[in-house]
């Protein structure tokens, strides 16, 4: 995956976003139906002392995880290196390399449990 120089990548099954999961493999889950077109959405902000700070926001119908907490449709919960996202039920999950300074790379789905 390339790096992004953007301010927000956009996750889902449209093909519009920045990680289609169709393009990525995750078509062939079982889970693929519930995802939602542009499921969920992660972006930085500034923070303390000029710091970037990475958010994860829920745009889906059927929810989104972070390490086992519902974010909620329409709310943003931080990020932290290696969080744990999960897409629709807690079971269903990946690991995203999220840096913390955000100046390189954007988050990278590295692995489907």
């Amino acid at each position: 995956m390339s790096d992004c120089v953007n301010d927000e990548c956009w996750f889902g099954r449209d093909k519009s976003c920045d990680y289609s999961f169709s393009r990525i493999g995750l078509s062939e889950t079982g889970f693929y139906q519930n995802y939602s077109k542009k499921h969920f959405r992660i972006f930085k902000e500034t923070g303390p002392q000029n710091s970037c700070v990475a958010y994860i926001e829920d745009h889906s119908v059927n929810g989104t995880f972070v390490n086992k907490e519902l974010i909620g449709r329409g709310k943003r919960l931080p990020l932290t290196h290696n969080s744990e996202i999960a897409l629709s039920v807690q079971s269903n999950k990946v690991v995203p390399v999220v840096k913390s300074n955000w100046r390189l790379k954007r988050p990278r789905v590295t692995k489907l449990l």
